[in-house]
């Protein structure tokens, strides 16, 4: 629910299974044809909202785009919450371009939503990296809906090989109650993972788990949810680090978390606050219980001409003897730009990072060669986005093991540069030149936006 020590059952996985697809479209952007720009909202007398029309949801449902939204018919009109309508619109991630249009009416304004959906439907191999790592590489193949029956349902049924054998099976409801706007998770997973820590020798440990969640949004950008979870979780048992005899640990897991996200555009935020925070309790069937708790804070201030100071700060915290197989790192999902590569462990991390963000080419929309003509399957080629952005960035880390005292902690600093590029369907990837505070350099290619 809250993401809460996720590493041991998902290893750290991104999975891109567009992005060579996307890749290849950008450097044929020859190819392509400017999408027509939207048009200027021009704001009449009125002061009403006469009525809320939506153009190209061919698929989604008018209600899912509909509770996304403060602004209703009959409602004075204010156009900085109906720019936020069609952010929060946009941050559905169903579409790849959103349009506001302003239209006099006969007693008001009609806000007229332009919508261009995203393919949907992906039944397609699998090739990916785990923890951020290219030689850590897996393939296999997977089926995703991720607009089931029109209502933003994700369903998602994978499986693959190579690093960290897994197979699994997800389903996802944002709104399964529309009086008490309740959303429910559920997920069950097994997979082989090959031991993290750099001090022991290699071995595999066999999880197999299943989780469902249950969470409520209260207001616009604001949810709280809780969870209940099982695991299993198999080692080699002459290594002795089960709690249990035998080299089998059965856990249930209680979680609760409570989410603020008011970003203006999720896959490269410009403005907003992302705030996370979140406590999970470990049952061990055959042990001693232990809880881990996190806090994510992350704030994206807009600056003169376009560009973007971010800022953020992350702690995870235990309490209890916390097995190996749930220990925290550095150096898989959570990373130092300048140690990119380097891993440490403990029972206690955190995170912290700034990053200043410019736009060399401002987010602009392209169609595919012929997509401007006809509809059906040429609709989803239509608005691509892509833009280009500089950055400049410093990141720091804490790794704590058995306390938080001076000694009992590893700190790593680093700072560099890059270039970020949006892409269709993959959201981005960022080419970066990182150094460590000792002026040793390291390149590093990587997908999605950093914080």
């Amino acid at each position: 629910m809250c993401g809460i020590s996720r590493e041991p059952l998902q290893a750290g996985v991104r999975r891109h299974p567009c992005a060579a697809l996307a890749l290849s479209l950008f450097l044929v952007a020859l190819c392509f044809t400017p999408a027509p720009a939207a048009t200027p909202p021009q704001f009449p007398d009125s002061t009403l909202i006469e009525s809320i029309l939506f153009v190209g949801n061919d698929r989604t449902r008018e209600e899912i785009l509909t509770r996304e939204m403060q602004l209703r018919e009959g409602d004075p009109f204010d156009p900085r919450i109906a720019e936020e309508d069609r952010q929060r619109i946009e941050n559905l991630g169903l579409f790849t371009r959103v349009e506001l249009e302003l239209l006099p009416g006969a007693g008001g304004v009609i806000l007229l939503y332009i919508l261009s959906e995203r393919w949907y439907l992906f039944p397609y191999p699998l090739l990916f990296i785990h923890d951020r790592d290219w030689s850590k590489l897996s393939y296999g193949a997977a089926l995703r809906h991720d607009n089931f029956r029109g209502r933003a349902v994700v369903v998602n049924t994978n499986f693959w090989f190579g690093y960290n054998p897994s197979a699994s099976l997800s389903y996802t409801n944002p709104w399964i109650h529309s009086r008490h706007r309740l959303a429910f998770t559920a997920q069950f997973v097994y997979n082989r993972v090959e031991n993290l820590s750099p001090n022991l020798s290699d071995f595999t440990e066999k999880h197999l788990g299943a989780a469902v969640g249950l969470s409520k949004r209260l207001g616009s950008d604001t949810r709280v949810g809780a969870g209940v979870g099982y695991r299993e979780i198999h080692l080699p048992p002459e290594l002795g680090l089960t709690r249990s005899a035998g080299g089998t640990d059965r856990i249930g897991q209680l979680s609760a978390s409570i989410n603020y996200d008011s970003r203006d555009y999720s896959p490269w935020p410009g403005r907003g606050w992302y705030v996370d925070a979140g406590v999970a309790h470990k049952l061990v069937l055959s042990g001693s219980d232990y809880l881990f708790a996190i806090g994510d804070v992350r704030r994206y201030q807009p600056l003169p001409g376009g560009g973007t100071l971010a800022g953020r700060f992350r702690i995870d915290w235990s309490s209890g003897r916390v097995p190996l197989y749930n220990l925290l790192y550095l150096g898989y999902s959570e990373r130092v730009r300048g140690h990119f590569r380097e891993v440490v462990e403990g029972d206690g991390r955190m995170v912290a990072g700034a990053e200043l963000r410019w736009p060399l080419l401002k987010r602009r929309f392209f169609n595919l060669a012929g997509a401007d003509q006809g509809d059906g399957y040429a609709n989803y080629f239509r608005n691509l986005p892509f833009a280009l952005h500089a950055t400049l960035f410093y990141d720091a880390g804490l790794i704590a093991d058995g306390g938080w005292s001076r000694a009992e902690q590893r700190r790593l600093g680093g700072f560099g540069a890059g270039l970020a590029v949006q892409l269709p369907y993959v959201e981005l990837l960022r080419f970066e030149r990182a150094w460590d505070l000792a002026g040793r350099g390291e390149y590093i290619i990587d997908m999605k936006v950093w914080f």
